[in-house]
């Protein structure tokens, strides 16, 4: 509760003060210990030692502040349906409510892992009722297109899929992948695929510790 204060709080004064109208349509000006998205930005940047990682997400959670700075507001993406209603007020459509295809279920062996695994999109999982204490040091989502589980001693060809998503595609071998902070299960993650793979490619979703080659927890396809 008190990282996301203590980053916004560093933050200097920005040239142009943003007022509570300044977000997108698709975002809603809250409190910023009320937005989830906006937390996690500011947990993979205390976690990262990557300086520029660090920057680019502090001058991002910087542009998203709105109203008066002493309220600590910030723009958060509108999970209530305002951003939805605003676009029908404007004559577009409204999107489709994704399908969910069950997948897998996560069978822990370390650190609580839990959660359903759907299918949303070609390119797009859901991960459901989600836990993990987030006690590893170096852990992230990786799934793979052989076998029902990870395999220690080879992970070539395996996919890394970066929580949060920041539109950047990873290497497994990449140091800039975002570590997994702790779920407590209250809230869903969505997964999106590299460009050319699908959900059908896959065989499994691991939450994996590349610095010690272990999995934790896995769901088989």
């Amino acid at each position: 509760m008190y990282l996301q204060l203590s980053l916004l709080v560093c933050l200097p004064i920005l040239s142009l003060q943003l007022t509570s109208d300044g977000c997108d349509t698709s975002e809603t000006c809250v409190p910023i210990r009320t937005c989830d998205p906006i937390i996690e930005e500011l947990q993979t940047a205390k976690a990262t030692t990557n300086k520029d990682k660090k920057r680019e997400i502090v001058n991002y959670v910087k542009s998203k502040i709105c109203g008066a700075r002493k309220d600590r507001l910030i723009c958060c993406p509108d999970e209530n349906g305002v951003g939805q209603v605003n676009q029908q007020q404007q004559g577009q459509a409204q999107p489709q409510q994704p399908r969910e295809e069950f997948m897998g279920e996560f069978v822990n062996i370390f650190h609580d892992i839990a959660g359903e695994v759907y299918a949303v999109s070609d390119n797009q999982l859901l991960i459901k009722d989600f836990t993990y204490d987030g006690e590893g040091p170096d852990a992230f989502f990786l799934a793979g297109r052989d076998g029902n589980k990870p395999n220690p001693r080879s992970t070539n060809g395996d996919i890394v899929l970066a929580y949060p998503d920041n539109g950047v595609e990873y290497e497994y071998l990449d140091t800039n992948i975002p570590i997994l902070p702790r779920f407590n299960g209250n809230k869903d993650i969505i997964l999106t695929l590299p460009k050319g793979i699908t959900v059908n490619d896959l065989k499994w979703l691991s939450v994996w510790c590349r610095d010690y080659k272990v999995n934790f927890g896995h769901a088989a396809f």
